[in-house]
């Protein structure tokens, strides 16, 4: 391998765990508002 490539590897994986962490942010904030939802009564989405 190159050391370019193994660079663009790392750049890439880093990126990927960036976006597994953004995902689960948004997972856990749809839960939130879904809570909040419930115990106001309305509905949730």
């Amino acid at each position: 391998m190159l050391p370019g490539k193994i660079l663009f590897y790392i750049a890439q994986k880093k990126q990927k765990a960036l976006l597994t962490m953004r995902a689960s942010s948004v997972e856990i904030a749809s839960k939130q508002n879904y809570v909040l939802y419930n115990s106001n009564g309305l509905k949730a989405r």
